[in-house]
């Protein structure tokens, strides 16, 4: 090869790698902090949300954002497969993602 630009297009591959995929799809979760506060209302509250297989893998995916919410006295991990609107954005409910397959070869 004799351009740099031709190289960069190839795809990488690291020994072992199949290049195998598959679809999945992926629910809407979301993640909910709080603390509770002496009225109806929470004094805290934070939110994220993740697109995941199924609750387990939802909290591994947003375990960085849990660990920042470890004070909280309320964490709900909640599915929402029929999407929902954040402010003026419309969130799919399911989406389908590529992964790829482990090789083990």
């Amino acid at each position: 090869m004799n351009n740099e630009n031709e190289a960069a297009a190839l795809p990488l591959k690291t020994p072992g790698d199949s290049g195998r995929t598959h679809n999945e799809e992926w629910m809407l979760y979301l993640l909910s902090a709080a603390i509770p506060g002496g009225t109806a209302l929470s004094a805290y509250t934070d939110s994220t949300h993740v697109y995941a297989s199924d609750e387990a893998h939802a909290r591994l995916r947003a375990k960085t954002w849990i660990a920042l919410h470890r004070h909280c006295c309320y964490l709900e991990v909640k599915a929402y497969p029929d999407g929902f609107t954040l402010q003026t954005r419309e969130l799919a409910g399911k989406i389908t993602v590529q992964v790829k397959e482990d090789c083990n070869e």
